[in-house]
């Protein structure tokens, strides 16, 4: 059996057989089954396509960045030393909006997920919302910030506030740790706000709750040390985290501790399963509390301390420190190794500067990247490190000054310093896309409460997919055969729910088991109460008139009225006043149409003047429809979406000259008006609009 190393933030010594299990505690349950299987983005709107760090800090003034985008991907060829790679923060990445956030991660889609951090020096509550408590979300396609979730504290801007956050890919989850009552909570992002917090852990009680209510009983402020959980990181079915027992204002007490806990399906931490992993207890343990983790593709673990003074930040004396498991030892333990040195003051402090944020390139030469104070000084930096995964320190190490402005400290600067999470770019791994969503019909014909969502599902992941997860729904669809990397084809899922209702759709892209990527997608629901329309059709007329453009209209109409009593006679369309474009005959007889029935619509729609282009070679229009009973009485309105070819003349020719034969002259016109300048013209055979190559092969294919 191959070992598996843990990293904790340690001294520059490389150090073995440390005591790493208390009497009668339970015992450890080892590495995860497997440590690579999730890979998290940066949000798309920063065009980074390569690997990147987010960074946060607190900023040194309300309208300074406290969230840092860093494309990294060149750091294999940058020498030792400060290094300014390309950079992005967002416009609405500031103090005044974020407020003060540490802990931070990403989820496949490249959505990035904040924790409010009260520790910070001079800590804010962000315009954002949620105060002490909040968990912000910030989009992928946008980069702006939204309120995510609020977790319970005692005072909205003064509580104790939060401790760190991860994203889970085979939960689809955030887990994140709560100061005021020593609990674990899991969120599910793609959830209504008011369903989002599913469940809260309390370590010290080992009672799992559902939802997010404030805990019963829970004294107000911030939970003993010992009950403080802080760093969390998920993988291979189970939840390693951190127990701040002991930090510089309490060197004595009890040592400082890291556990793991199984989850269950849900992904909610199971009860009488948590185990101690580590105890960092002995010499070369600083008494400063971990305050975050970071697995290796092969189960190593680093972590990081936090200097605290109970709950305010010190600095120069946390350290970055990495596990193996060794099987051999006591039946299987952790064992550090390896010489990890953050930061440059010189003396007891040298390599002792870690701010509390640890990330791991999976990569094969991929660096550890660690938040520090004082990583150069010359010029004085403050920010991220990244050091070889076997140990380093300056001499092998970059430096990345965290608000770019090396040679100055200021208050942003020192005890400032956050965390950082590694994210793969925004290379597209896959899309959706949504074709249409219909009611689903009973055998009577009236609507059932479910919707029929068919989405168009886009792989670009470089692996083949035999499965869809679609987590919010629970339902797995299978594809077989397999969707390649590069192909796309149409899949159909049905929910329940109300008209108007937002549906949001996480879907997790699999191939062979193994996790590809993800994408999501918002979804409204119609209203199923009135009326269905379905089978739209649309042909052209030539009626013979220069300034008038003529289209027969056909389409299936059924009465979904729930009233029993709505039996329709007439279907009104409707034009908006001063439209271009009128119905022969506006009032259609559908007598008798009962709720359930079904008929079929024949009308004529005249535009007075051009039609106004929509997709290409096409002109599209939104048209009113009301039903109404036999005293003209409205049952109900709906509307029906048209669309139809622009040129609506006879078949054009080949022969564009006309002179009997398809040859190099009629070839030569339509090079001549090729591209859209061609619309309208005989050169555009086909009447989408453009002269292209579509057009070309018909022109080939008539060749004489």
């Amino acid at each position: 059996m191959q070992g598996c190393a843990l990293v904790l933030a340690g001294s520059a010594a490389a150090l073995s057989f440390w005591p790493t299990i208390a009497p009668g505690s339970p015992q450890a349950a080892g590495p995860p089954s497997e440590c690579a299987s999730c890979i998290q983005r940066a949000p798309a709107v920063s065009g980074f396509t390569g690997p990147s760090l987010l960074v946060t800090d607190r900023g040194d003034s309300s309208t300074a960045f406290v969230l840092h985008l860093f494309d990294v991907t060149g750091f294999g060829s940058v020498p030792p030393g400060l290094w300014s790679p390309p950079r992005y923060e967002h416009p609405s990445w500031t103090q005044v909006n974020l407020g003060s956030v540490f802990g931070v991660t990403s989820d496949e889609a490249g959505h990035v997920y904040l924790a409010h951090g009260s520790f910070m020096l001079g800590a804010t509550a962000g315009t954002v919302g949620g105060g002490s408590g909040a968990v912000i979300r910030i989009s992928t396609a946008t980069g702006s910030p939204t309120l995510l979730a609020t977790l319970p504290q005692s005072s909205f801007a003064t509580g104790p506030g939060l401790g760190n956050i991860a994203w889970s890919c085979s939960t689809q989850s955030l887990f994140v740790s709560n100061f005021e009552d020593g609990r674990i909570y899991r969120i599910d992002p793609a959830l209504p706000p008011a369903l989002r917090v599913r469940s809260a852990w309390d370590f010290a009680t080992d009672v799992l709750s559902s939802g997010g209510a404030p805990e019963a009983g829970d004294a107000p402020g911030v939970v003993p040390r010992g009950e403080r959980v802080w760093a969390v990181a998920p993988a291979g079915g189970r939840l390693f985290f951190s127990v701040w027992s002991r930090d510089a204002a309490h060197p004595s007490d009890p040592p400082n501790s890291i556990w793991s806990v199984d989850l269950d399906a849900n992904g909610d931490p199971l009860p009488g399963t948590k185990a101690l992993e580590v105890l960092l207890d002995g010499p070369g343990f600083l008494p400063s509390p971990v305050s975050d983790l970071a697995f290796t593709a092969d189960c190593e673990l680093f972590a990081v301390q936090r200097p605290m003074f109970d709950l305010v930040t010190g600095a120069h004396f946390g350290e970055l420190m990495k596990f193996r498991w060794d099987p051999m030892i006591g039946g299987g333990s952790w064992q550090r190794e390896g010489a990890f040195e953050v930061g440059a003051l010189g003396g007891v402090a040298f390599g002792k500067s870690t701010a509390g944020g640890v990330a791991v390139d999976p990569s094969p030469d991929g660096l550890v990247w660690a938040t520090g104070d004082f990583l150069l000084l010359a010029p004085p930096t403050y920010g991220v490190q990244g050091l070889p995964q076997s140990g380093g320190g300056l001499a092998n190490s970059l430096m990345i000054d965290a608000d770019g402005d090396s040679g100055s400290i200021g208050d942003g600067d020192k005890l400032q310093q956050g965390s950082v999470s590694f994210a793969k770019g925004t290379v597209p791994g896959c899309e959706i896309e949504l074709e249409r969503v219909e009611c689903v019909l009973g055998p009577d014909g009236l609507p059932t409460g479910q919707f029929a969502i068919t989405l168009s599902v886009i792989n670009n992941s470089g692996k083949a997919v035999t499965s869809l997860l679609l987590r919010t729904l629970g339902q797995v669809v299978s594809l077989n055969p397999p969707l390649p990397s590069g192909s796309s084809t149409s899949v159909t899922v049905v929910v329940s729910g109300n008209g108007g209702d937002l549906i949001s759709l996480l879907v997790g892209f699999y191939g062979g088991g193994a996790h590809c990527c993800s994408a999501s997608i918002t979804v409204e629901l119609p209203i199923c109460e009135c009326m269905l329309i379905r089978d739209v059709e649309v042909e052209c007329i030539d009626d013979g008139n220069p300034n008038t453009f003529t289209y027969a209209v056909s389409f299936k109409l059924r009465n979904i009225a729930l009233n029993p009593s709505f039996t329709a006679s007439w279907l009104f369309l409707t034009p908006p006043p001063g439209s271009d474009w009128f119905f022969l005959p506006t009032v259609v007889s559908v007598l008798p149409l009962p709720p359930g029935a079904e008929t079929t619509i024949q009308t004529t729609l005249i535009f007075t003047s051009p039609p106004m282009p929509g997709p290409p070679g096409l002109w599209s229009i939104t048209v009113p429809l009301s039903l109404h009973q036999s005293n003209l009485a409205i049952c109900c309105s709906g509307e029906v979406a048209l669309e139809g070819p622009l040129n609506c003349g006879p078949p054009c020719s080949p022969d564009l000259n006309g002179d009997g034969v398809v040859n190099g002259a009629d070839l030569a016109i339509l090079l001549g008006l090729w591209g859209p300048a061609g619309a309208g013209t005989c050169a555009d055979l086909n009447g989408d609009g453009i002269v292209d190559g579509a057009d070309l092969a018909i022109l080939l294919g008539a060749w004489s």
